[in-house]
């Protein structure tokens, strides 16, 4: 929702330089004037899944030497924000984090495979030399060079969520790309519906839970002015997306 999207915002506010964000058009603008307040720059997209086909385009209107991706579902943890800036490190051209699965409130999270280790390419150069962008669900990025894997959380929300409603989201993923499989289970059953296999949990650190619980416990936005912002179109987002439909017209002679 807009309203816990600002507050993420709110928190990584202090360390980063530029904020840019892709507002899925189904939300309602009159609704999102903290987060255009926070960001830097914002721009309505007309969302079509995969949630990937956005991301060459997304980069692409970064400025900053290096980018940082984080979904509206993430959390990342005080050691993480305290370490951002020194993870820019120029020695390598990647750097992949932990990403931990809260589940039952923000104060425990999964504490086995798949959930754990679950590293995610979060930080990289913005040079289009070494990143691709292979566009198929859950393979967000790659990136050419040295990389090195930190230590400091995300903090993912996604199953915090009502089991009915993850249960239409593996619906859809598995539609996207079947056949995936993860501890034993069908890939997007495994991770969106831990129920199926009853996990061990682990205590989330005090300070994390109390930013966690800042960001998930933020009152809905109330509606003011709808802001003036630009929107892409369906067109300039498919145009850096390598999966998009072509049509090719040629005309072959041999001599």
């Amino acid at each position: 929702s807009s309203d816990l999207f600002a507050a993420l915002l709110q928190v990584c506010r202090p360390a980063v330089d530029e904020i840019v964000v892709a507002l899925d058009d189904r939300v309602d603008p009159a609704r999102t004037g903290a987060v255009v307040e926070l960001a830097d720059r914002v721009v309505r997209i007309p969302y079509e899944p995969p949630p990937e086909r956005l991301l060459p385009w997304l980069y692409a209107q970064c400025g900053g030497d290096w980018i940082l991706k984080l979904d509206d579902d993430e959390v990342p943890s005080a050691a993480f924000l305290e370490g951002l800036r020194a993870a820019a490190d120029p020695s390598v051209t990647h750097v992949w984090f932990p990403r931990r699965w809260l589940f039952g409130g923000a104060g425990t999270y999964l504490d086995a495979r798949p959930w754990v280790p679950d590293f995610q390419l979060r930080l990289s150069v913005n040079d289009s030399r070494l990143v691709r962008f292979p566009g198929v669900l859950h393979v967000p990025i790659e990136v050419v060079g040295p990389a090195r894997y930190s230590e400091t959380p995300i903090y993912h929300l996604e199953v915090l969520r009502p089991r009915a409603e993850r249960e239409l989201k593996v619906r859809d993923y598995e539609r996207e790309r079947p056949g995936l499989r993860a501890g034993g289970l069908a890939f997007n059953h495994a991770f969106y519906l831990p129920e199926l296999s009853d996990p061990p949990l682990a205590q989330t650190p005090a300070e994390d839970r109390v930013l966690v619980e800042g960001v998930v416990a933020v009152p809905t936005p109330v509606a003011g002015p709808v802001p003036d912002l630009p929107h892409a179109t369906r067109d300039e987002i498919d145009a850096l997306w390598l999966r998009r439909p072509v049509d090719y017209a040629a005309d072959l002679t041999v001599r």
